[in-house]
């Protein structure tokens, strides 16, 4: 009679021997419009109103001196939760107050983030680990801000990821987050309430270039 350990090491024997009989090869998909319906409008107008009517907010400007007057119109006196650290100096340089401590992230009305690509059919924001010190910048404000360029604009996740390979080449983040509109939720009673789970309302400030 076997003891359990014996059956165990036959068992993880079996498993080292077996070779699987399937064969799968991968197709990286580089285009999804044969499947979704494609942005035939310019890119940023889709995205703006994608994201509008996901309750989300995208303001459209011609500066970075605009991007941050806007900033500074929306939140006042108020501190900012930023731990980017090319954002900071801008931060400054616009007399716009900023913390970065973890216990400002427990109490921030607002933070600020870049972000790697905009992906305009559905209104998505990219963010990766290369720009944030783990998630709390894009998780724990009520409102959360993201700076984004018209060149950062694609029609679609393939193309927008693409484009974050080609940025990076093997020094790949380690972790890239979509974000599509504010948090929210209807688990309960089918009622739709925001900011359940991270910000209630998400700010693209999109400047032209």
């Amino acid at each position: 009679m076997k003891t359990d350990s014996t059956a165990k090491q036959d068992i993880l024997e079996a498993l080292r021997k077996h070779r699987p009989t399937w064969n799968y090869e991968y197709t990286k998909l580089t285009d999804t419009s044969e499947y979704f319906v494609q942005p035939h409008e310019p890119l940023q107008i889709w995205f703006k109103k994608t994201l509008e009517n996901l309750s989300g907010t995208c303001e459209i400007v011609s500066s970075l001196k605009d991007a941050f007057a806007y900033i500074k119109t929306r939140i006042g006196s108020t501190n900012i939760y930023c731990t980017d650290t090319q954002l900071q100096p801008l931060l400054e340089s616009f007399a716009i107050n900023y913390s970065q401590s973890d216990e400002a992230s427990r109490t921030a009305t607002y933070s600020l983030t870049r972000c790697e690509a905009l992906v305009s059919r559905t209104a998505s924001v990219l963010v990766s680990s290369e720009h944030m010190q783990g998630r709390r910048p894009i998780a724990s404000a009520e409102i959360h801000f993201v700076l984004a360029y018209t060149h950062q604009l694609h029609p679609d996740f393939p193309q927008a990821l693409a484009h974050i390979e080609n940025t990076y080449g093997d020094s790949y983040p380690s972790q890239i987050t979509s974000i599509t509109g504010p948090s929210r939720t209807a688990d309960i009673e089918k009622t739709l309430v925001l900011g359940a789970h991270g910000p209630k309302e998400l700010i693209v400030i999109l400047i032209e270039e």
